[in-house]
């Protein structure tokens, strides 16, 4: 046995507390190398764990290669998460400055640099000074110089330069460019460490599920750039997705296969999507195709009418499903049996995947709707976790702060070395002067500002978040709502929070009510939920009908709000009670809303003073929100990738609100 004295593990002690209060990031191969006895320990155990358990589906070697890594990855993510906890977010300040030098230095030869003097640049204040508020607006000449061109030395020095596009929630997508993902190493062993953290070390050997996986390609769209995933350290994760490379025609074949898979495997323990609407339209497919799938499951096929794919793509994918008559009869008594008891696909999920830990999904801001029907609908008893706090402009910028107890935390701490972080405060009538890290105040809302190393100096991110507290110098916050997502007629400035809080109270009136009448034959309530949303001005409608009478009325002064929504469960015959029921609900929701900026119920005084009349509701017909991503995608020149569309919860273009208003559902009254 080795024998370790005090003076032994005072050294140690000084050697990790050193690794811990520097700036320094560990070389992988170093590290590998001081732990790879223990992770040959944790392989072992892996390998004896799942050789005793009957219930997995994997083999030793990958058992034995996930092991490995995911002791690797817990330890570095302690490591690091030990530092920033403890020392990083007491040195914020002097933590930002440095990394704002560094970022000026390395660019300071680049033709904006030059332009910019940043040779000249000291100190914060100086940068402040010197430098003004920037939008997409100031770049984009210069990123499509780099784009089309292959310009160098431009924005950012590197020459190894990638582009992602936003999904266009502003109004138009914007294309950003991406250097070599500096600093982003340390918080993915963080974040990979929490996912190990989700799951109870005795599951962590079971399948995984990824929805919209990188190897479901579709024609003249480039793959996603999934910044936020450990893609490159669990590339071999234990995945029940089919394997290899497969060429889709649209999103709906490949919702159907991805799905099918996970059907099909019993100790499946996680759901991981990049948006959590990913996983609400995994369940309405299996709610829509179920008797399809399980026929599939129990004989091993794919269904010819729902998977129109090429001969030689179908054949790859038969390989890979066994008839598994077993699951299939499972599966149909579960179904038909909730059906009988008229209970639909309420909180099933448990009864598919017993063994399912947690569902791994950004579920804050416009996703927090599909987040809330999942929860009350179909698993509320598995928590829905958010890992992190990600932008295209600045990656992953934030933690989630979550304790296992408390999964469904959406409070976010700043990760200060992603970004240089300024803070605009909200009401700032000048809209220049920003406060940095150290100076935040709780309880406040701030437009985030950064100054990134791909490019970007002062540039107004758009997103508004709330400080909700502090962990030494560094932020704690949650996520707010984007900026140019409000309502705003007279400048009254309904942000989308109010909208969303206004639906999902909408929501769990008629849950309630359901719950209390499942026995009977249809709901008075006048539907189930509502399914999608979204809103727009009466103002950019009107001249899209001047011929049609009806259309004239309904949009008569004073100028009001538009509410569409898509109901689930609707009874037509309710449709004019309905309308003006639900328009009665938001008219009182929006009257409540105290304006954060002017400090008044502005909303309230527009309505007294007749400037602004009753929001109308929109019943639009099942499906029309799909139409609509169909219509986003298609006005799309540049191939977003479906699973990254955003459906705008504020309409900005009169066309999508005209989509909208042409479908929908009439009824047979004056309006």
């Amino acid at each position: 046995m080795l024998g370790i004295g005090p003076a032994t593990l005072h050294s140690h002690t000084k050697i990790v507390l050193l690794f811990l209060q520097s700036d320094l990031v560990i070389p992988f191969p170093v590290l590998l190398s001081t732990i790879a006895v223990s992770c040959i320990t944790v392989g072992v155990a892996a390998v004896l764990y799942v050789n005793k358990s009957r219930s997995l589906t994997v083999t030793l070697r990958q058992a034995f290669i996930y092991g490995l890594k995911l002791h690797i990855l817990q330890l570095l993510g302690l490591l690091f998460d030990l530092k920033y906890r403890i020392f990083d977010t007491r040195r914020a300040k002097s933590i930002q400055k440095n990394l704002l030098k560094s970022i000026l230095r390395a660019n300071r030869s680049t033709e904006y640099g030059r332009q910019q003097g940043f040779a000249a640049i000291h100190s914060r204040h100086d940068f402040l000074a010197s430098q003004s508020l920037t939008n997409y607006e100031h770049y984009k000449h210069h990123i499509q110089r780099m784009q089309r061109n292959g310009a160098k030395n431009i924005l950012l020095k590197e020459n190894n330069v990638s582009y992602i596009r936003t999904a266009g929630i502003s109004g138009f997508p914007k294309v950003i460019p991406q250097g070599s993902a500096i600093g982003q190493f340390r918080i993915k062993c963080i974040l990979a460490r929490q996912r190990c953290r989700l799951v109870p070390s005795k599951l962590r050997y079971h399948r995984n599920f990824r929805l919209s996986s990188e190897n479901m390609k579709y024609p003249n769209v480039p793959p996603p750039t999934d910044s936020n995933r450990i893609r490159l350290i669990l590339k071999s994760d234990l995945l029940v997705n089919p394997t290899g490379d497969y060429l889709m025609p649209d999103e709906d074949t490949t919702r159907y296969i991805e799905t099918l898979f996970a059907l099909r495997e019993e100790s499946l323990v996680m759901i991981e999507a990049v948006y959590i609407w990913e996983v609400l339209l995994m369940f309405q497919c299996i709610e829509l195709n179920w008797r399809e799938m399980l026929h599939d499951i129990r004989h091993g096929t794919l269904n010819d009418t729902k998977v129109i794919v090429t001969p030689a793509t179908k054949e790859k994918l038969v390989k890979q499903l066994s008839p598994m008559p077993q699951r299939a009869d499972y599966l149909e008594m579960l179904f038909t049996e909730n059906l009988h008891n008229r209970q639909g696909f309420y909180n099933i999920t448990r009864r598919i995947w017993p063994k399912l830990a947690a569902i791994n999904g950004i579920s804050t801001g416009p996703f927090a709707h599909y987040a809330d029907i999942l929860t009350k609908k179909f698993c509320p008893d598995i928590p829905v976790f958010t890992p992190h706090a990600f932008s295209t402009e600045t990656g992953i910028f934030g933690r989630n702060l979550c304790d296992k107890s408390v999964t469904t935390s959406t409070q976010f701490l700043l990760d200060i070395h992603s970004a240089f972080f300024e803070f605009l405060p909200l009401g700032n009538p000048e809209e220049t002067d920003t406060v940095f890290v150290e100076q935040v105040e709780i309880g406040q809302l701030y437009e985030l500002i950064v100054t990134t190393r791909n490019g970007l100096y002062r540039y107004r991110t758009g997103d508004v978040i709330e400080v909700v507290g502090k962990h030494h110098q560094c932020p704690i916050f949650e996520f707010s709502h984007r900026r140019c997502q409000t309502l705003s007629i007279f400048h009254e400035n309904i942000p989308e929070t109010v909208l969303r809080e206004a639906i999902s109270n909408v929501n769990s009136e008629a849950l309630h009510w359901n719950r209390k009448h499942t026995s009977e034959s249809l709901p008075i309530n006048g539907f189930i939920e509502i399914a999608d949303y979204c809103a727009s001005l009466s103002q950019g409608l009107t001249g899209y009908f001047p011929s049609d009478l009806n259309h004239v009325q309904f949009f008569r002064n004073p100028q009001f709000y538009i509410v569409f929504v898509e109901l689930h469960g609707l009874i037509q015959e309710d449709i004019h009670a309905l309308e003006e029921r639900l328009s009665q609900l938001f008219e009182n929701h929006f009257k409540a809303y105290h304006d954060a900026c002017s400090g008044e119920l502005a909303y309230l005084r527009l309505r007294n003073d007749v400037q602004i009349g009753v929001p109308r509701i929109c019943i639009v017909k099942p499906g029309t929100f799909k139409k609509l991503r169909t219509s986003l995608r298609r006005n799309d020149d540049q191939g977003l990738h479906p699973s990254r569309l955003q459906i705008p919860r504020v309409l900005k273009y009169p066309e999508h609100a005209e989509l909208l208003f042409r479908n929908r559902i009439i009824r047979h009254t004056n309006v």
